[in-house]
């Protein structure tokens, strides 16, 4: 999988937000997705471009991109904010974009997330920014599929009771609401593992491009493992 590192220079902050990874009560940048396509300002771009070029969602902002290219025409990005000009006021409302000038008090996964390093043999050389973000975004993934993967198997297991009750002439209601339940988390799990697949394969490739081996065989086993749970979840299969 190719990377693409965005940095959007904003006039407002309309970064979206998720949850904290492990306090889901506070809100950080989600660096996954693009921002809104509506800016709170009308504007134009500064006519200096010597920083980034026009951003096609936002005329009043501009943005630089670094791109690992792999060459198979698949693109994971991940997006980073900075202010386009000294925001006049901080605001500690974190769930609200702000008027114009205004800028939230928001922190990034580049802060929030520890570092991750090799912990097989100690790094002869820093890794790249590109492969920072990699590792990341798979530590990032890999929380998101193990909670899901318990939900999983409870909720197959739930689905297999009213499965044999409905067979001895239980309700049907039972039975309909535990497969459907159980489908939208097979569906969920499913997109998780694109997810979490895509980032293994990045980080892999930036692993090889940047001369370091051993990063990623003591993942290969528990990855196999998690897949073939989620895989064997039913009614549907993945």
């Amino acid at each position: 999988m190719c990377l693409t590192i965005i940095t959007h220079i904003m006039v407002c902050d309309i970064r979206p937000v998720m949850p904290h990874p492990s306090d889901p009560d506070i809100l950080v940048v989600d660096p996954y997705v693009p921002p809104r396509a509506q800016c709170c300002v009308i504007s134009t771009a500064p006519t200096d471009n010597s920083n980034g070029k026009k951003c096609p969602l936002h005329p009043c902002c501009k943005l630089t991109t670094k791109t690992f290219s792999c060459g198979c025409n698949n693109e994971l990005q991940y997006r980073r904010y900075e202010p386009a000009n000294d925001p006049v006021n901080y605001t500690e409302a974190t769930e609200y974009i702000p008027g114009q000038g205004g800028w939230r008090k928001l922190h990034s996964l580049d802060f929030v997330l520890p570092e991750i390093e090799d912990n097989q043999r100690t790094e002869k050389t820093s890794p790249s920014d590109m492969l920072r973000v990699a590792r990341r975004g798979r530590e990032f993934t890999l929380h998101q599929v193990l909670p899901i993967i318990d939900e999983l198997e409870a909720a197959s297991e739930r689905f297999e009771r009213a499965e044999k009750s409905f067979a001895n002439g239980g309700p049907v209601t039972e039975y309909e609401a535990g497969s459907t339940a159980l489908e939208q988390l097979v569906y969920e799990a499913s997109e998780l593992k694109s997810d979490f697949e895509a980032w293994i394969r990045t980080q892999d490739a930036l692993e090889i491009s940047e001369g370091r081996k051993g990063s990623l065989h003591r993942w290969a086993l528990p990855l196999r493992r998690i897949l073939r749970r989620i895989s064997s979840m039913r009614p549907t299969k993945l």
